[in-house]
């Protein structure tokens, strides 16, 4: 997986033709993209509605209000960005993927490159397999057993640590 970039893209996005169906709700300009072809420092760029590309700061720092600073003129970017998302539906789940052109930091365009619709039964049969072993798990750590293994296992890291210490003490 790797480091990657955020985008938010406010400029108009260009969607499959016809029904969305429960895509149709998705305001794409909060939709948080991921992109590779960046810095890969974990970055937020907004793609603005006038088409321009601004830089928001590190992911980890919090960005508050009109924080947003544009990028400066000897840093216009300008190439291809290639952006995209997985969005966990209720129905299916979909694989979205963008290409934006930007010459001196503004998009000459935006195209679709994949919009990709899956069943979601293999991903929803496979968390809820993992709910159920995550419950047995928790079940086993409350049993009498597992709790005078779990205090034996503990007692013995002691016991090996003031042994060790001790060891350090006589031979020195």
């Amino acid at each position: 997986m790797g480091m990657f970039d955020e985008i938010i893209c406010k400029y108009p996005l260009p969607v499959v033709d016809g029904d969305l169906g429960e895509l149709d709700v998705i305001d794409w300009s909060k939709e948080v993209f991921q992109t590779k072809d960046l810095d890969n420092t974990l970055d937020r760029f907004e793609i603005t509605e006038t088409g321009e590309l601004v830089y928001s700061g590190y992911l980890s720092a919090k960005v508050v209000g009109d924080t947003w600073k544009r990028i400066g003129s000897e840093s216009k970017f300008h190439g291809d960005i290639q952006f995209g998302t997985i969005i966990f539906g209720e129905e299916n789940d979909y694989r979205i993927e963008y290409e934006a052109r930007f010459t001196d930091g503004q998009v000459v365009y935006i195209q679709l490159l994949e919009w990709t619709t899956t069943s979601n039964q293999a991903r929803i049969t496979a968390n809820k397999k993992f709910k159920e072993k995550q419950i047995a798990a928790e079940n086993q750590k409350k049993k009498i057993i597992y709790r005078f293994l779990a205090f034996c296992r503990n007692l013995r890291k002691r016991i090996i640590r003031h042994l060790s210490r001790l060891r350090n003490i006589v031979f020195k």
